[in-house]
């Protein structure tokens, strides 16, 4: 059974980097930016603290996230934020008790048809899972008030829908989950499931016990499941069939030449799969790459970028990339930067060939946020929305929510 607590996020990452942080303090200048860069909201802990996931936005714009810690009960927390005029009200959807319920969760929410909210968490559930005592985590869902709210902070009903006890070889979820016109979740923890709802509960599913997955999930239109193997850095596909689910090797990265800790492969609108890598490749520091389908089921890599500064985490990290319609990549760095607390950067598409630009630069015990961990979205105007995990009001603190106007 390959379950183990596979928290890979910022804070446990940071403990090793703060000394990076401390040097940066001392010897980094960050250069000028000409984008819009805006803290929407600084976390305080009574309303959250640490957000290691990105945000889901709805068809009205609104975001939703995610902390890792603090809330109401110190366990981590889910928000919204709402646009009104031209400022951001904050409402606090739910805090995690830690036991039973669940607690830390470490992925971004996924909005259902009926406007429900699901997502994982990394610990809780109290079920035994191999000997770790405290729960190796839950799914849960969040429903939305049946009446429109007269009050800002209206809370949302939680129900835990699976709890993860580690008889399947599942356990600790990270990452992004999916949902299919059916109502099935996907998600990885450790192997990559599904959650399918029938009469009276949901079923688990393991689609495949040969890929251990980490950080998320992506679907196609024809119901096929798209992640990435961290440990064995490929790239695979999983295709329903009569007979169950079909696993497919789509790419193995070379570690040295093309990057090795792979984030969360996505689709742009041509059908080619993005992703980065937090480490290694040409420069030292991660990539970003192309996978593009060719003839006879094969894919091509084309590296777009490749990371320097000689730190691991140096690119991408977990679910970091977004892909616009127009074929730009956009996404965060966790290290990278004039100062070594992260970046966010675009590559755009030109005659070719691909040109990298640095959006913006984050600061050491900054009130604008650093260390962003994960991927952002992007509204109809071109506006882009994330989170750092740490940083904010008062120097190294509890992170923020951002938008950048690029």
């Amino acid at each position: 059974m390959r379950v183990a607590a596979r928290n890979r996020g910022p804070i446990g990452r940071l403990l090793c980097g703060i000394a990076l942080w401390l040097l940066a303090a001392g010897l980094f200048v960050g250069r000028a930016q000409a984008q819009t860069y805006t803290v929407l909201h600084t976390f305080q802990g009574a309303d959250g603290s640490n957000p290691e996931a990105g945000l889901a936005m709805d068809r009205a714009g609104n975001l939703y996230g995610t902390t890792t810690a603090g809330g109401a009960h110190g366990r981590g927390s889910v928000f919204k934020l709402t646009r009104r005029n031209s400022s951001w009200v904050y409402s606090d959807l739910y805090g995690f008790q830690g036991g039973t319920d669940g607690a830390d969760p470490e992925g971004r929410v996924v909005i259902a048809p009926d406007g429900s909210l699901y997502g994982s968490t990394n610990q809780g559930g109290d079920q035994g899972c191999g000997g770790y005592g405290t729960g190796c985590g839950t799914i849960f869902r969040l429903q939305p008030p049946a009446r429109p709210c007269v009050s800002v902070q209206c809370p949302w009903t939680e129900t835990v829908v699976y709890r993860f006890d580690g008889s399947n070889g599942a356990g600790f979820p990270l990452g992004d989950m999916a949902v299919d016109q059916h109502g099935n979740l996907y998600g990885t923890a450790g192997y990559t499931y599904q959650l399918s709802p029938n009469i009276g509960g949901w079923t688990m599913t393991i689609l495949s016990q040969g890929y251990y997955a980490d950080f998320g999930v992506t679907l196609d239109a024809a119901g096929n499941v798209y992640g990435a193997d961290y440990d064995a850095n490929n790239v695979f596909e999983l295709s329903p069939s009569p007979s169950g689910w079909v696993a497919t090797v789509l790419y193995t990265l070379n570690d040295q030449s093309q990057g090795y800790g792979l984030t969360m492969p996505v689709f742009d609108e041509a059908g080619n799969l993005y992703g980065g890598a937090s480490n290694s490749g040409p420069n030292g520091s991660g990539t970003v790459y192309q996978l593009a389908p060719s003839n006879g089921g094969e894919w091509t890599f084309n590296l777009l970028y490749g990371f320097s500064g000689g730190y691991d985490f140096g690119g991408p990290d977990e679910q970091s990339l977004l892909v616009a319609p127009s074929g730009t990549v956009y996404g965060t760095a966790l290290f990278d930067g004039a100062n070594n607390v992260g970046s966010i950067f675009q590559i755009t598409p030109s005659n070719g060939s691909w040109v990298y630009t640095d959006l913006h630069d984050f600061y050491p015990s900054s009130s604008n946020g650093c260390y962003p961990n994960d991927g952002m979205v992007r509204d109809a105007e071109g506006n882009l929305y994330g989170t750092t995990s740490l940083c904010g009001a008062g120097g190294f603190s509890g992170g923020v929510v951002f938008e950048i106007t690029p």
